[in-house]
């Protein structure tokens, strides 16, 4: 999916931090259809610098993640 899409379907779902390894923020969530959604931010030393992190819910909007799963399927990525 383009981001476009991405925002269309999924942009106002919310996620919340789950969890952090090797430069990389994991945020997790639900949609109204019980889809399961992780996203991840970061990847890089100098991309987590730009994140800002707490224990609120956040929309994937706000969030612009760099990768997105939804039920474990990638569904888009801007990673490289």
């Amino acid at each position: 999916m383009e981001w476009d899409e991405v925002l269309e379907k999924y942009g106002d779902v919310k996620v919340k931090f789950s969890s952090y390894y090797k430069y990389t923020f994991t945020f997790k969530g639900k949609t109204e259809n019980n889809e399961e959604v992780i996203c991840h931010v970061g990847w890089t030393p100098d991309d987590i610098y730009e994140v800002s992190v707490d224990t609120k819910e956040i929309t994937i909007r706000e969030l612009d993640p760099d990768e997105i799963e939804i039920n474990g399927k990638v569904v888009y990525t801007d990673r490289w």
